[in-house]
């Protein structure tokens, strides 16, 4: 109430919302309005215009900034999230509006599409710690910089950082390490062949992670960073080498690390790297169930008058069609292969091949016939 005075109410509807499951304003028509005015304290739910009328209220006073600020360092100040590893990674958030906007990459289809970039930190139980949206495909980088340097006040020690193998990188390395950032990653073009030819016996350390049997040890990994600027002076640095040997996949992997004088345990670094998939790409699927990722508010919806959807019928049966006219073109080749068979008087034979060739392809003509004449009577236009 302090950042939005009586203009909190609209997030009193999203808590409705949250709590119900309802996935966009506009699905509130189908809410009992006295009623869920009476549960959240505001006597009556409006209308949807004036449900809008609240969000773009709010939302003109531009002070999300400061609210999310606050909000995540009331989470780190009472305890509420985990302050030992954080995860980062970033998700598109897909645009179809009319604006022209950097494209982004989509991982599912695997090509530049327009969009931003929310890229999310989360702590070790899923909770998520900090976020922001950024144009295009996004920096993970810088972010991880900044979010290092962000929270340093209020952090009793900075939280190590794991990411994947997108941070990769000796310049990236070397300015964690000079800000003193800890962090975890995989390492990116480990030679597997070198991997899988060292020694069984070197891999002392064991435990295990999610049901599966690990060992791992550790070694050492010499860097030099040369900056492009001629002035500036090089830095060589080392990091700690993480081998884990999956010993129930019979697989092997090398990650890298950097804690200062932490002292992080061989284990926990390797805990750390195979928890980064269920602490920060889970998180994205729970918030996908109860939020789709294509749905924007504050965008307004209009009848269109052009409708290019298809028929769905319409499109079943031309599926139909395109099978049945697929059968029979292999039916109409082995008509043509099909020898003629005929009795002693010269005769054609019954139930001869080429006869049961011509009964199938009849059978399936008329079947298109009538598949055609279906399609013909339904509305909609091809």
């Amino acid at each position: 109430m302090g950042y939005f005075g009586d203009e909190y109410k609209i997030f009193m509807i999203f808590l409705l919302m949250a709590g119900a499951n309802i996935r966009s304003i506009e699905q509130l028509k189908h809410v009992r309005s006295r009623e869920a005015g009476i549960v959240l304290g505001i006597r009556r739910l409006p209308c949807k215009p004036k449900v809008w009328e609240w969000f773009y209220n709010a939302a003109a006073k531009q002070v999300s900034e400061f609210l999310l600020a606050d909000y995540f360092r009331y989470q780190i100040c009472t305890g509420k999230a985990g302050t030992w590893v954080w995860f980062t990674d970033g998700h598109l958030l897909p645009y179809t509006g009319k604006e022209r906007v950097r494209s982004a990459y989509n991982t599912q289809r695997r090509m530049p599409v327009p969009g931003r970039t929310s890229m999310v930190s989360c702590d070790g139980s899923g909770r998520i710690v900090d976020f922001e949206i950024q144009e295009g495909k996004g920096d993970l980088r810088r972010h991880i910089v900044t979010l290092g340097q962000k929270w340093v006040k209020e952090l009793p020690e900075r939280p190590i950082m794991v990411f994947d193998r997108e941070g990769h990188g000796a310049g990236f390395f070397s300015g964690l390490v000079k800000e003193e950032i800890p962090f975890v990653t995989w390492e990116k073009h480990a030679d597997s062949k070198k991997l899988e030819a060292i020694d069984d016996g070197e891999f002392t350390e064991d435990f295990e992670f999610n049901g599966k049997e690990y060992s791992v040890f550790e070694g050492e990994k010499a860097l030099t960073y040369s900056p492009e600027d001629a002035e500036a002076e090089k830095h060589d640095f080392k990091l700690r080498r993480i081998y884990i040997w999956n010993r129930t996949s019979k697989r092997r992997v090398s990650g890298l690390a950097w804690d200062g004088d932490r002292e992080t345990s061989t284990v926990d670094c390797a805990r750390a790297i195979l928890s980064r998939w269920g602490a920060s790409e889970n998180t994205f699927k729970h918030l996908n169930d109860r939020h789709p990722w294509h749905y924007h508010p504050g965008f307004k919806l209009e009848v269109s008058d052009r409708q290019e959807i298809a028929n769905p019928e319409r499109k079943e049966k031309l599926t139909l069609i395109k099978q049945v006219k697929k059968g029979l073109n292999k039916l109409y080749k082995k008509l043509s292969k099909a020898k003629e068979v005929l009795n002693q008087d010269g005769t054609p034979r019954q139930n001869s091949q080429k006869e049961r060739v011509g009964d199938a392809v009849k059978e399936q003509e008329t079947k298109l016939e009538s598949l055609k004449e279906e399609k013909r009577n339904l509305p909609g236009e091809d």
